[in-house]
C-alpha cells in the first residue's frame, strides 16, 4: 500500500534556490519580492546544532522564510539558540566547531539568505544591486535576549578552561 501524498508546501519560497518554471524576470511576483526586499524584508534561516558524544547534527530550521521589516522569528530564534547553546558542545570533534558557527549566525538573528533567494528569482548581479539599495532590517529587542543566552555558555566555557589550565599549571 502506498503512503498518501505529501501536502503542498505552504511556504511559497520552498524552491528558493531557483526561479519558478515559466516565470520571466519581469514577472509580477518577482517585482513584488524585489519591492519587499527594498523596503527591508529579508529571507532568513536559523541554524541549530545538537550533539551526542560522536554524533553532531547541524541543520537549518526549515527553508528560508521571508520576514517583513521589523518582523523576526522570535520563538524560533529563542528555540534554536537554547538548543544550540545547551546541546551543541557535546560532540567530538565537530560539536564545538559547528556550535560556534551556528552561534555566530544566531548572534546576527539567523543566516541571511536574501542574496540567494533573489539570485534565483532575478539573477545574481541584479540581486546584489537590489541589496545595495535596500533598506537595512531593524534589529528587535529579542535579539539581545538571544545574545545573552549565547554569551552565558561561552563565558562558562572560558571560566572552565581557565580553571583547568590553572589546575594543570599548579601541578594538582
Amino acid at each position: 500500500m502506498n503512503p498518501p501524498p505529501l501536502p503542498p508546501a505552504e511556504n511559497p519560497y520552498a524552491t528558493w534556490h531557483k526561479k519558478p518554471a515559466g516565470m520571466a524576470t519581469g514577472d509580477g511576483r518577482a517585482r513584488v519580492v524585489v519591492t519587499e526586499v527594498m523596503n527591508g524584508a529579508r529571507f532568513r534561516t536559523l541554524p541549530w546544532v545538537a550533539s551526542m558524544v560522536v554524533v553532531t547534527l547541524h541543520r537549518d530550521l526549515g527553508e528560508p522564510r521571508k520576514f517583513a521589516p521589523g518582523e523576526w522569528p522570535t520563538a524560533d530564534l529563542l528555540k534554536t539558540t537554547l538548543t544550540t547553546a545547551l546541546l551543541g558542545w557535546w560532540g567530538l570533534p565537530f560539536g564545538p566547531i559547528y556550535t560556534l558557527l551556528a552561534l555566530f549566525y544566531l548572534w546576527q538573528g539567523g543566516r541571511d539568505r536574501t542574496t540567494e533567494v533573489l539570485a534565483g528569482w532575478i539573477g545574481e548581479a541584479e540581486a546584489k544591486k537590489v541589496l545595495l539599495e535596500a533598506k537595512a532590517p531593524v534589529t528587535p529587542p529579542v535579539l539581545w535576549v538571544c545574545r545573552g543566552i549565547i554569551l552565558l555558555p561561552l563565558i562558562g566555557f572560558l571560566a572552565l578552561a581557565m580553571a583547568m589550565y590553572q589546575s594543570l599549571a599548579s601541578g594538582r
